[in-house]
């Protein structure tokens, strides 16, 4: 049962107040399942910290980090303080749907996946779709994958108990989600797809506002991947 399970939701945030707001607010208008939402900010500057500081009740941890410590680093300082056996990395220009994150869970307690992410208008790999009416469930409802993007991604506990954290050598971030997807299956996880499920994401929004050459990290991050072993 959905009802049994706590769902630790984690967003990193780096000057992207606007869209942030967005986020939260799409998660307190749609998600029915119990949850926490550790909100963690990379040194904004651009009065997030203020905003943040207001917020209040059970449902909110709030963590301020003094400098940028990378999206990878951001996101495992939530990790460290969630108590859920569930946890969403969801980015901060990423809005949830109604059902869409009750969806994940079922899928993950009816498959025994170890990850487990939604559709979405943008995405690399299976995960992309351009139009929403394209969403109908036709066929299988679950489709299996060797990658899930991190905009949003549903891990179990006993996932990050075996896999541990992510590898904050990426830095500003790109490739630690591929990174943590092949260090899961190198585990024996399965990663799931729930075609029902839908989120959308504005897509790079915290790269625009801080004015990042994604070319140059990507091209940068890669190497980092490739050096650990991991393939093309």
């Amino acid at each position: 049962m959905i009802q049994d399970h706590l769902l630790s939701i984690v967003i990193v945030n780096w000057n992207t107040l606007e869209t942030t707001k967005k986020c939260l607010n799409s998660i307190t208008t749609y998600l029915t399942a119990p949850y926490e939402i550790i909100l963690v900010d990379n040194g904004s500057q651009d009065g997030s910290v203020e905003y943040f500081k207001t917020l209040s009740g059970e449902r909110f941890k709030v963590i301020l980090l003094n400098s940028n410590r990378g999206y990878s680093a951001g996101n495992n300082a939530g990790i460290a303080e969630s108590k859920g056996d569930m946890v969403c990395l969801l980015n901060s220009d990423a809005f949830i749907t109604k059902g869409s994150l009750e969806g994940l869970i079922e899928c993950m307690i009816s498959t025994h996946a170890g990850m487990v992410g939604p559709l979405t208008n943008r995405a690399n790999g299976k995960q992309g779709r351009r139009k929403y009416y394209r969403l109908i469930p036709i066929g299988r409802k679950v489709i299996s994958t060797d990658y899930l993007s991190f905009f949003c991604v549903l891990i179990s506990r006993s996932v990050i108990d075996s896999v541990g954290y992510l590898d904050e050598r990426f830095g500003l971030g790109t490739y630690e989600d591929d990174d943590y997807c092949k260090r899961a299956r190198v585990e024996g996880f399965n990663l799931n797809i729930y075609k029902p499920s839908w989120v959308w994401h504005e897509s790079h929004a915290t790269m625009k506002a801080n004015g990042i050459n994604e070319k140059s990290l990507l091209m940068q991050n890669k190497k980092i991947y490739l050096a650990k072993g991991c393939g093309p």
